[in-house]
């Protein structure tokens, strides 16, 4: 393989054959037929509090790495010690913006429920935070575009590498407030408005999804 040749994942661990329905499973342990799998892959992706769940525990998560982050930065003030451990701050970014994507898809989840598998998995991808809040219809200022981008760029590469796949990534940007600088500075200050982001996903969430909820409870008389 060339160095720039682009690699493809293929799984390396799955069962030969799964059941066609005809219940001929005669040797080894029986497996539930491809009818049934292809039923709960889209009943996972389709139900809107499973996405819900993942992002909570993804920002749960996260918040352990920012009281890491919280107590490294407080020792490095009370004792003036800089030999301190690799920094979490970035992990903590990464994370947290994996748990407002899993929000932000939850909404569109939601909206898209009438779509084929296919065209529905296809309508819920990427990563960019901007574009996936303008779908969703999230209303943000300046500086909230500009807090969803810098998280963006930590959920893509910047959390997990030193350098993005393409130079443009890398160059510096204009900031909101005045001044440039990398896209990727962090200041703990994010974090409260990180948080705050969240919990108007939540409540967006919430309320959509008791909406969704409602025609099938006066159906069912409840």
């Amino acid at each position: 393989m060339k160095p720039n040749q682009k690699k493809r994942r293929e799984p390396l661990f799955r069962v030969n054959v799964l059941d066609d329905g005809s219940g001929d499973q005669s040797s080894g342990t029986p497996i539930p037929s491809e009818a049934t799998w292809r039923n709960w892959f889209e009943s996972e992706a389709k139900h809107p509090y499973t996405w819900k769940i993942k992002a909570d525990g993804l920002m749960r998560s996260a918040n352990v790495l920012l009281t890491q982050a919280r107590e490294d930065i407080k020792h490095v003030a009370d004792s003036g010690d800089i030999h301190v451990q690799p920094p979490v701050l970035g992990a903590y970014v990464m994370i947290a913006g994996l748990a407002i994507e899993n929000l932000l898809k939850g909404i569109l989840v939601m909206r898209y429920q009438h779509l084929d598998i296919k065209v529905f998995m296809e309508a819920i991808r990427g990563h960019d935070l901007n574009l996936l809040a303008r779908d969703a219809g999230l209303g943000v200022d300046q500086r909230d575009s500009f807090l969803l981008e810098k998280v963006t760029s930590y959920t893509i590469w910047a959390g997990k590498y030193p350098a993005p796949l393409g130079f443009d990534e890398f160059v510096p940007c204009d900031y909101p407030d005045g001044g440039w600088g990398p896209v990727t500075v962090i200041a703990m200050s994010d974090s409260v408005r990180i948080q705050s982001l969240f919990n108007r996903l939540e409540s967006m969430f919430e309320s959509e999804f008791e909406s969704m909820k409602r025609p099938v409870d006066n159906r069912s008389g409840t």
